[in-house]
């Protein structure tokens, strides 16, 4: 049986009624905006433009989100560190003479984390034989001579939505809209990936360079990859489509094997300044609840995370609207940046926060909001748009109350495709893994995500924001974190 046929299965048998069935939530939380609100806050952080670390547009986003939640009366600062920019000025991709359209894999030519300078392979590039390697499995590098060559391997998406699903604990999706497509349940989100694992491969066998071939994306090969948990790619590399990746083994194939390719890509990295927004709505005692996203992209960023933001933003508008009396908890509202460049933002707030055991409140619990975008699949190497939300999942640390909470959001907002994940198993795929989802925090997390195969690419443009799921997303997790108000800090994190 496929392993596509295996999701469907166990999601036909494991959920049951869950498809179908929560009891109502019970609490009154505050009003959401909107629509057209929340989603005039995705078009404003688009107009600004790519929100990169350290660029004028990347503080302008900061500062944009500083004075929406000052507009509410919540006291705001931000908080910086030193992450770093990296920027290609000139790339090119030549096999056997032959020109092929290529786009550089951002962060190559990276040794070390903290480096900076300029990279270049010179003007006359940098030209190797090429291997291939396939797919980049160690054992198909380590039978290969690559010291001193260009090597040419197969990116990977390895997570389809069917193995996700399969793992869920509890999935709403009353009409079976997942069950009847299977093409969506094959399709896999584009971060989790077997770029670290080849690198390192390529990294350790001598390899002067890389050419990935985009092998389960679309005609694109605008994929402006994230700075994989500061992966040491030594080398110059570019991206390139499935179809120009085919026309590269050929060209190969008909030089016996032996074919070169000349690799041109020159820039610079420096030091770059983050901008992380911290605002704090006060409540009867420390405890606090943060609710977080990022506001950086290197692209328009509309569904990452232009949704993330102002889906924080509009929960900051609803909870500030609320007397002091009704709010137990104090509330935090973050948004960061480095996304992109390392997460160092992270780490700056993490060890401020939670760490360094002089903070001024006690974080006891996460909501963290990311992408909601429209569903997207690959046919024929063509992006696919649906009319339908991307499936999406609510990844979960905390107590049974917490995830009946999380159920009961879902269904009473009709958040259809969406499902709840435990993390014991699976890990945390998202922006809360860098804060608060560690073991020795031991700190209750919901964590809203989806994974449309566009989203690190230059077409996460406004058309693929799931407009009509903005409010009731913002509605959901209103609820969240008003029920999450009502709790001990003990009965989030644990027992029935």
């Amino acid at each position: 049986m496929s392993r596509v046929s295996v999701g469907l299965c166990l999601l036909a048998s494991t959920f049951g009624v869950a498809l179908f069935s929560a009891a109502p939530v019970s609490a009154a939380p505050p009003e959401v905006p909107s629509t057209e609100e929340i989603f005039g806050t995705v078009k404003d952080l688009v107009d600004i433009g790519p929100r990169r670390t350290g660029t004028p547009e990347g503080k302008a986003a900061a500062d944009y989100v500083q004075r929406r939640l000052e507009e509410y009366g919540i006291e705001t600062h931000q908080e910086h560190a030193t992450s770093y920019s990296w920027a290609p000025e000139r790339w090119g991709l030549q096999v056997q003479g032959e020109t092929i359209d290529a786009f550089p894999s951002w962060h190559s030519f990276t040794a070390e984390p903290a480096w900076t300078g300029r990279f270049s392979t010179g003007p006359g590039g940098r030209t190797a034989e090429i291997v291939d390697v396939g797919d980049g499995a160690a054992l198909s590098v380590a039978r290969r001579n690559i010291r001193g060559k260009i090597a040419l391997f197969n990116l990977r998406f390895q997570v389809p939505l069917a193995g996700l699903a399969a793992a869920a604990d509890y999935l709403y999706d009353p009409r079976l809209t997942l069950l009847r497509d299977p093409v969506a349940l094959k399709q896999a989100n584009p971060y989790i990936t077997n770029y670290n694992e080849t690198v390192k491969q390529l990294r350790d066998g001598g390899a002067v360079g890389f050419i990935g071939v985009l092998s389960d994306y679309f005609d694109s090969n605008k994929y402006l990859n994230e700075y994989y948990r500061r992966a040491r790619a030594n080398m110059p590399g570019v991206w390139v489509t499935r179809t120009d990746g085919a026309r590269i083994r050929a060209l190969n194939q008909a030089a016996g094997g032996k074919g070169s390719a000349t690799i041109t890509l020159e820039g610079e990295r420096q030091e770059a300044q983050t901008n992380t927004v911290v605002g704090i709505l006060p409540g009867q005692s420390t405890d606090t609840i943060m609710i977080q996203s990022h506001h950086d992209s290197l692209s328009p960023g509309a569904v990452e995370d232009g949704t993330g933001t102002a889906e924080v933003i509009a929960l900051a508008k609803a909870f500030s609207s609320l007397p002091l009396s009704e709010r137990k908890k104090t509330l935090m509202f973050t948004t960061f940046d480095s996304h992109f460049t390392g997460y160092q933002a992270h780490d700056a707030f993490r060890q401020k926060w939670l760490r360094s055991g002089t903070a001024p409140l006690k974080i006891v619990s996460n909501v963290t909001l990311e992408h909601v975008g429209l569903q997207a699949v690959t046919r024929q190497g063509k992006l696919t748009m649906s009319t339908l939300p991307e499936p999406r999942g609510v990844f979960r640390i905390g107590s049974f109350r917490l995830k009946r909470l999380i159920e009961r959001a879902i269904v009473d907002n009709r958040l259809e495709r969406t499902a709840v994940l435990p993390v014991d198993n699976l890990g945390m795929p998202t922006d809360a893994s860098f804060l608060t989802a560690k073991p020795e925090n031991g700190i209750p997390v919901v964590s809203f995500i989806s994974g449309p195969i566009y989203l690190y690419d230059m077409a996460d443009t406004l058309d693929k924001v799931a407009v009509k799921e903005l409010r009731p997303v913002a509605k959901a997790f209103t609820e969240v974190v008003d029920g999450m108000d009502d709790m001990t800090p003990l009965q989030m994190r644990r027992g029935r």
